[in-house]
């Protein structure tokens, strides 16, 4: 169902996406954050609620009525899943440019979207750019914690390798040019996240630029997605997964680079099995970080009896 008013923004110069699925105690934050946007470009907020059953969609219905000029909803029911619910969001984006926000983060610097308009308007071949953000975090075993995202000393073009290797692209952040993807690959294979392989994506058709700046708050809690701990097996699997498709969709371009990332986390991942003394489960991951990557996983394991 879609819900929308003859009021709504004509032709959009930025489409502000915002993925929502029963996070109804982070959402109004999230909007009011995007709302408060002081910006010459004209906006449109496009809300997807994934048939929340937590009362979040009838906040968003809330603030689509109070803002009929900003805000068109689409409300899926039955829920259609995190890709698909994307993928339907970005094919009714209006805009010349889009800005993605998970529905239970937020936007800290009120000037994001000039910003980055203003440098994509700018720099025609760039397709993409991020920016640093605060990690925000209110865990019940380490109560409040607040800290900086990554490490982005200052502005620069980052490549797909960048990416791969080091994640330093905090999703909510990200402006992209609208029209440049034809998203409908996302369902060609499995994929189980969405930001990764758009990110690579883009950076077929332009390049991609990191700023320093921090304007978003990416929001941790114990029921979110990333959050993966009591399902460890199951995170490492899909990541694995994901990469696997990114890697046959861009025809094995970062072939060597997927599979040293993939024998790092399985590497990581054995050292914490280690830790927690599952010493079958950690001889099992250390194996897969030397099939990915012989070399690289064998000097991690050289490096670690070395240390």
């Amino acid at each position: 169902m879609i819900i929308e008013s003859e009021k709504l923004v004509k032709n959009p110069i930025i489409t502000v996406c915002v993925l929502c699925y029963n996070q109804n105690a982070y959402i109004s934050k999230c909007i009011e954050s995007i709302l408060s946007q002081e910006t010459e470009y004209s906006f449109e907020l496009l809300i997807g609620d994934d048939c929340s059953t937590d009362g979040g969609l009838e906040t968003c219905k809330h603030y689509q009525k109070s803002h009929p000029d900003k805000i068109k909803l689409i409300a899926n029911n039955p829920n259609q899943g995190l890709i698909s619910n994307y993928i339907n969001l970005l094919s009714n984006a209006r805009g010349k440019y889009i800005a993605v926000c998970g529905g239970d983060d937020y936007w800290c610097d009120t000037h994001k979207l000039q910003k980055q308009t203003d440098f994509l308007q700018a720099n025609p071949d760039f397709s993409m750019c991020f920016t640093n953000a605060y990690e925000e975090s209110n865990f019940s075993w380490e109560g409040y914690r607040k800290t900086v995202f990554a490490e982005i000393p200052q502005n620069r073009e980052f490549k797909g390798a960048d990416i791969i290797l080091k994640w330093v692209i905090p999703a909510s952040s990200v402006m992209f040019c609208n029209g440049l993807v034809d998203f409908s690959f996302l369902t060609k294979r499995k994929y189980y996240a969405e930001d990764l392989a758009t990110y690579l994506k883009l950076a077929e058709y332009g390049k991609i630029y990191g700023m320093a700046d921090i304007t978003i708050v990416y929001v941790r809690h114990e029921e979110s997605i990333t959050n993966a701990q009591i399902q460890r097996d199951k995170a490492i699997k899909n990541y694995t997964t994901t990469l696997q498709s990114i890697d046959e969709e861009l025809n094995r371009k970062y072939h060597s680079i997927i599979c040293k990332d993939l024998s790092i986390v399985y590497y990581k991942r054995a050292k914490d099995e280690y830790k927690r003394g599952s010493k079958y489960k950690a001889v099992q991951y250390m194996w897969q970080s030397i099939m990915y990557s012989p070399l690289t996983g064998c000097q991690l394991f050289i490096d670690s009896i070395i240390r």
